[in-house]
């Protein structure tokens, strides 16, 4: 005997084979990985420490010391020395024999148009060095906070989704057994189900947010993984805190013009263009060094013995000279004026940058002074739902006692109340992310840089 299934039936009964493998699944976030406790201050100092892009410009700024004293080279003197030495022999000088020649030279800048701008130009090659690293903290400590508290709020939420699934499985019961008593259709079951089977996804999007999270935050902490043993992975303690900001937009705007490194550094940049250009151009001027040149034989008598050239002439000879040098290339053929116009090019270009970013600055501020008052706005209004779930719930509490309301109307009141909390759980992480967002565009994070992990 054969028996015709309707799609729907056929469709319900994937869902809850679905739903069945689903339940068996473990509730742990990665059972494959080892979790150890870390706060936020403690995810701050070991970015700092062992990020890997923090600690490629503590080198660049060890390279930014070597282009300054390349720069500084310009004003120092120059000094060479060379050295001959051989053998020599012939019926002219008599017996053969070993000699040396010493040659030194001696050249120091009088008069160089670059010097004064090459001076400079060191100095902020340094400085340079420093606002890029500024730069790279500012990024890291922030990448760092948002993959913190969007592992909090993954995990909290992965608990409120328990609860909910908690109390839809006995949403599903209370619907089985009203329908085995005949007080409820089977139509009743089946959305009881359905209720279940859509929480599921929300479930596993939570859990996957989590892991996801956390490997970003060990990535950002630049720790090492071992080869061998089990996966180490963050677990960030604490939870999400809500704190109300409001943004003063003069003052912020101001203060945030001056501190924010991606401003110093274009600043800096657009500075050490300036000076590369007066370099650049110094080639239009001439340049007087003050010269000495020296040369020495040394005693050949220790090698043997050199006769008389000319009655009463010493064989050893030194001989030095002095005086100045002047150059000036007066035709260049366009190479010191085509290079002075690509540094100016370059340095118009991050002019209009810095423009662009400081006018940018305040309409930043005033977005996420909206977003704040909007996200104000939204959680008091979830908190003032969440209080009418609470009395709806306490109501139909009190009503199924007296047996004027089923366990169903319970159990929804009880779902409504933990939806409205999972809402005021994303108002919450919002906020933070706002708050974090506040402190990257004022360049709040340096203030972070140099406190200790508690």
């Amino acid at each position: 005997m054969t028996s015709m299934k309707t799609p729907g039936y056929v469709l319900l009964c994937l869902l809850l084979a679905a739903a069945v493998r689903a339940a068996d699944a473990p509730t742990g976030f990665s059972v494959l990985a080892e979790h150890h406790p870390v706060t936020l201050a403690e995810c701050y100092a070991q970015t700092l420490e062992q990020n890997l892009d923090i600690r490629r410009q503590h080198a660049g700024m060890e390279a930014a010391a070597g282009a300054k004293m390349v720069f500084t080279a310009r004003a120092l003197p120059r000094a060479s020395m060379s050295g001959t030495a051989g053998y020599s022999g012939g019926s002219l000088y008599g017996p053969g024999g070993p000699f040396a020649v010493v040659q030194t030279d001696v050249s120091q800048p009088l008069f160089d148009m670059g010097m004064p701008a090459s001076l400079r130009r060191g100095r902020l090659e340094v400085i340079i060095a420093q606002q890029t690293l500024n730069g790279a903290v500012t990024a890291q400590l922030h990448a760092t906070r948002l993959a913190f508290v969007r592992a909090l709020a993954a995990r909290r939420l992965f608990g409120l989704h328990q609860q909910i699934e908690t109390h839809l499985q006995a949403n599903v019961r209370s619907a089985q057994q009203r329908f085995d008593a005949g007080i409820a259709s089977r139509q009743h079951v089946r959305q009881a189900e359905i209720q279940l089977l859509n929480l599921k996804p929300a479930l596993s999007k939570a859990q996957r947010d989590y892991v996801n999270a956390v490997t970003e935050l060990d990535q950002c902490r630049g720790t090492k993984q071992v080869a061998k043993g089990p996966l180490l992975l963050p677990e960030p303690t604490g939870s999400l805190e809500y704190a109300a900001l409001k943004i003063d937009l003069e003052k912020e705007t101001a203060q945030t013009l001056q501190r924010r490194p991606d401003l110093a550094l274009l600043r800096e940049l657009i500075k050490a263009a300036g000076e590369e250009k007066r370099m650049v151009q110094a080639g239009y001027y001439p340049f007087v060094a003050l010269r000495a040149f020296s040369q020495y034989f040394p005693d050949v008598g220790v090698f043997g013995v050199r006769p008389e050239i000319v009655s009463g002439q010493d064989a050893r000879q030194s001989e030095t000279r002095y005086g100045a040098a002047f150059t000036w290339q007066v035709i260049d053929a366009g190479k010191i004026r085509g290079a002075a116009s690509q540094v100016e090019s370059a340095r118009q270009t991050m002019e209009i940058t810095l423009r662009r970013l400081e006018e940018n600055v305040p309409r930043e501020l005033r977005v996420l002074a909206r977003t704040l008052e909007t996200i104000d706005a939204r959680l008091a209004a979830l908190k003032q739902s969440a209080s009418e779930a609470e009395e709806l719930l306490k109501l139909v509490e009190a009503r199924v006692k007296l047996g004027e309301a089923t366990q169903l109307d319970f159990l929804n009141a009880q779902t409504n109340l933990l939806s409205t909390q999972r809402g005021i759980l994303l108002a919450v992480f919002e906020n933070e992310t706002a708050r974090a967002e506040f402190d990257r565009v004022t360049g709040r994070y340096l203030n972070f840089s140099d406190r200790p992990a508690k």
